[in-house]
């Protein structure tokens, strides 16, 4: 990787747990594909308080197809912070395309208790 050492990594992905969470959002760039999320693990490592890097690797999870890994990554970022409503409705996404309709419409429940005014919960609730 560029000829960085585990620490030189380690250093890194601590800087970046610092930094604005959409540094890791998915999508920018930085990791593809079923083994990507090592530096969301980093982050997390370094910072396991950190629900937004919690939240990104179970959304990139998600998009790799791997709903079980998603649905965990968002229950640790709950775990975290609970009162997280958008980790609330992406748990309900990722619960309903598991199949797990029952359990989905609670996390969009949720999200609106968080977040009455939240449209996108109230709209996936009523599909749930």
């Amino acid at each position: 990787m560029c000829g960085l050492r585990a620490e030189d990594i380690l250093t890194l992905a601590r800087w970046m747990a610092e930094a604005d969470p959409l540094v890791l959002a998915p999508g920018n760039g930085m990791e593809r594909g079923r083994n990507g999320g090592s530096a969301y693990r980093a982050a997390i490592a370094a910072r396991p308080g950190y629900a937004e890097a919690h939240l990104n690797l179970g959304l990139l999870m998600a998009e790799c197809g791997d709903p079980e890994a998603a649905i965990t990554a968002h229950r640790q970022a709950l775990a975290v912070r609970p009162d997280y409503p958008e980790a609330h409705l992406s748990l309900g996404a990722c619960l309903q395309t598991a199949g797990k309709h029952e359990e989905a419409a609670a996390a969009f429940r949720a999200a609106i208790a968080c977040r009455p005014d939240y449209a996108e919960a109230h709209s996936n609730l009523g599909v749930a």
